[in-house]
């Protein structure tokens, strides 16, 4: 009986609940929340403040230990990275009893996102919080019940945090209490209101511009199905992979509070737990390589991370995540860019960009005239975009000088070092990291694309990237990594260099998965998958 149950809404569950207790007021009080169950967004999208000047939302769940406590912690970083956008944020819970503070487990949790509940305690909803609040998002139907049948007028103000979520990230609306359910139901918890916070932030970043009459910078957001991770699929997944392993290639990861826009935090968090509760084999690339070597094919549901170019956002961002689930995972960084000499060009290529005059650019590219124009911000990505494909397809000292050229007419000097939105991790963080059990390879020493180079030149940025790393850190993994990787980004002779380096293998960034065949037929050029 008790599992038929489980399979139940959890607001039928409720439903019958208070059935079953003839609770007439919390009957009609799960009603009101489940018929505005899809307002969440509209409603904290039109919020207005009371008081004229700050916007208060306030976060409930049951005993305000763990998700709403996340919650709010997690939304004042993200706005205090933004100025505060004119809001404030409390939060509370249902259950009313003496302060306490959040248990070890949940500390841990958080702070795999990079948030401290160190110093939290509890409190419980009252009629002072609930009538100061223009904005009260509550995290399940129970919650949100509870609030309506003590509190009946804020109506108009509850929303129900799941109502933010992605589609078809999570089978309903309310977002779980993880509380004595074990490791597995936390990491889905406050990674399922990771990802809510992350439209919740977005949306009040919207309100806030069109209040002031500004534009709010526009994600494309993309749509995952849920069909992906269905059993059927894993079963499917799981025959497929028999004697295959999946390499994946990441690069930038999200960091609001230096305006980089990569990789979800909260998705990576969803997608390690999935891996690791299935059982999949997370591989280091140095084992896989070692077994692929020795002849043997890499063992079932193997799957490998691999981070390009050696960003700061992994140290900060990712590093902590992929420690917190034990998941090996290989760093490949362009020397010179952690020895402070050179930008990544692209970003040298956006930072001008976003230099230009409002709306319109033109950039010379050898002979040609590339005129860029846009009207909003997407429009100025979409357009910047397309100018890094353009220059990826000229040779390395045209780009550079089309570069200069470009940053002389701008008359806006870059600074030698980029600044913290574009900036590598330093050599201590690779050693430390490396002490923790990651793998750091060589991806050239400035990143051109090395068909593009004359043969001694990329000769040259091979070598100068496997000595530069070795000479920080002895145990580098030996296995190259080629710029953008694409096929006609790199030459036989480019792969024999790295043979004759000493180097067990090379990665490419075309799709497909890693086979003993594949490694057999050509070890310097392995698929990855994009993340």
């Amino acid at each position: 009986m008790a599992r038929f149950v489980s399979w139940l809404p959890p607001e039928i569950r409720l439903a019958v609940r208070a059935l079953l207790r003839r609770d007439g007021p919390g009957l009609a009080a799960l009603y009101s929340a489940y018929k505005d169950r899809a307002l969440g967004p509209s409603r904290l999208r039109d919020a207005r403040p009371a008081d004229g000047s700050t916007l208060r939302v306030l976060v409930v769940c049951h005993g305000n230990i763990y998700r709403s406590a996340f919650a709010s912690g997690l939304i004042r970083r993200e706005l205090d990275s933004r100025g505060s956008l004119g809001v404030r944020v409390d939060s509370a819970g249902t259950l009313d009893v003496a302060p306490r503070p959040s248990p070890a487990d949940a500390v841990a949790m958080a702070a795999v996102f990079g948030v401290s509940l160190v110093d939290h305690t509890s409190r419980a909803i009252d009629a002072e919080s609930i009538g100061a609040s223009d904005v009260i998002i509550a995290m399940d139907f129970a919650n949100a019940a509870d609030i309506l049948k003590r509190f009946p007028s804020v109506r108009n103000k509850l929303v129900l945090a799941g109502s933010f979520l992605p589609y078809g990230v999570h089978a309903g609306i309310s977002i779980p209490d993880p509380n004595d359910r074990g490791t597995d139901a936390l990491t889905d918890s406050f990674s399922l209101v990771a990802l809510a916070v992350e439209s919740i932030v977005r949306i009040l970043e919207e309100r806030s511009a069109s209040l002031d009459g500004t534009q709010a910078p526009q994600v494309k957001r993309g749509r995952l199905v849920r069909v992906l991770t269905s059993s059927v699929a894993k079963r499917a997944w799981l025959h497929l992979s028999r004697e295959k392993a999946t390499v994946l290639m990441l690069h930038r990861f999200r960091d609001s509070a230096l305006g980089i826009n990569g990789h979800s935090p909260a998705m990576l968090v969803r997608h390690l737990a999935y891996l690791r509760k299935n059982q999949f084999n997370l591989c280091s690339l140095r084992d896989l390589v070692a077994r692929l070597s020795s002849g043997l094919p890499p063992l079932p549901r193997t799957v490998v991370f691999t981070v390009d170019d050696g960003y700061a956002d992994f140290v900060r961002v990712a590093a902590p995540i992929f420690s917190h689930f034990r998941c090996p995972v290989t760093v490949f960084v362009v020397t010179g860019f952690l020895d402070g000499k050179c930008w990544m060009w692209p970003d040298r290529v956006r930072e001008l960009a976003g230099t230009a005059a409002r709306g319109a650019t033109t950039v010379a590219i050898g002979s040609e005239q590339y005129r860029l124009e846009w009207s909003t911000e997407r429009g100025r990505h979409t357009e910047v975009e397309k100018l890094i494909g353009a220059f990826s397809k000229v040779p390395d000292a045209t780009r550079l000088a089309c570069l200069n050229e470009w940053e002389e007419r701008s008359g806006v000097r870059l600074p030698v070092s980029p600044p913290p939105r574009y900036s590598a991790m330093s050599w201590p963080d690779v050693r430390r990291l490396a002490a923790t059990g990651v793998d750091f390879g060589p991806h050239t020493h400035r990143h051109p694309l090395l068909s593009r180079l004359d043969p001694e030149l990329a000769r040259s940025e091979i070598t100068q990237s496997w000595d530069r790393l070795t000479a920080e850190l002895p145990s580098a993994v030996p296995v190259f990594c080629y710029p953008n990787g694409l096929p006609g980004d790199f030459t036989e002779a480019n792969c024999r260099t790295v043979e004759e380096l000493g180097m067990q293998a090379a990665v490419a960034a075309y799709g497909g998965p890693c086979t003993l065949a594949d490694f057999q037929r050509d070890r310097f050029a392995l698929p990855r998958f994009a993340y």
